[in-house]
């Protein structure tokens, strides 16, 4: 009896610790999350037993980071990505309509992670948080994903586009706080052992890189069963 009650005790702290040991467990990564009807059903059986698993081992808040959705929505979705990326281009419309299925419920954080072999990442990067001090990330942040041209003054022809003062869009560009802030969110996706691909953490959950597999989907429907 006391043999089984002490297994059971350390089942229920691996269980509330997993969250962390698949945030910083080199090659434990989440690869076959399907959106399945067992797979959410077996995930609420096991809370009905566990309480939720705590957020500890997830990114820092938000901060000055561009965000969707209420802070106090239950899934936190801190997506690490960049603009010369395809991958990232192609999960933009099916994360935004994830976002709508479920607007009380998620609260996205992008956090740039411009890889250095990339030639306009980090610039692209420092444009899009230029848009952010006007008000336009998010406008910004489609438009560039949508012709994917990223030389400087092709950036800042969008800016003026999409309303933007250029002067001042130039200006934030060139700003040593916003390259600060690329640089350090460089640093938090390496202190996170998340790599240069496309990546989202969910509640502490890691999916790497995005195809129509159901994936994305599937995490977001376990963390919302947890």
């Amino acid at each position: 009896g006391l043999a089984l009650a002490k297994g059971a005790n350390e089942m229920r702290t691996l269980i509330r610790l997993l969250p962390l040991l698949l945030l910083f467990t080199p090659g434990c990564r989440e690869k076959t999350l399907k959106p399945t009807e067992s797979s959410v059903e077996t995930s609420a059986q096991a809370v009905q037993v566990e309480s939720a698993p705590p957020r500890e081992g997830e990114p820092p808040a938000a901060g000055d980071s561009p965000t969707r959705g209420s802070p106090s929505a239950k899934v936190h979705i801190h997506l690490f990505t960049n603009f010369q990326c395809k991958m990232c281009g192609r999960s933009v419309e099916p994360l935004k309509r994830l976002l709508r299925a479920h607007p009380d419920d998620l609260f996205l954080v992008l956090r740039h992670n411009p890889p250095e072999k990339r030639t306009f990442a980090a610039s692209a990067a420092a444009a899009s948080l230029a848009a952010f001090r006007q008000g336009k990330f998010w406008a910004f942040h489609d438009a560039t994903y949508q012709d994917r041209a990223l030389t400087v003054e092709m950036m800042v022809q969008r800016a003026v586009r999409l309303g933007m003062d250029e002067a001042r869009f130039r200006k934030d560009m060139n700003d040593p706080a916003v390259s600060a802030q690329v640089r350090s969110e460089i640093r938090l996706a390496q202190d996170a052992g998340v790599t240069h691909k496309l990546t989202f953490v969910i509640n502490g959950l890691v999916v790497e890189g995005w195809d129509d597999d159901g994936r994305l989907e599937g995490a977001v429907a376990l963390a919302l069963a947890n």
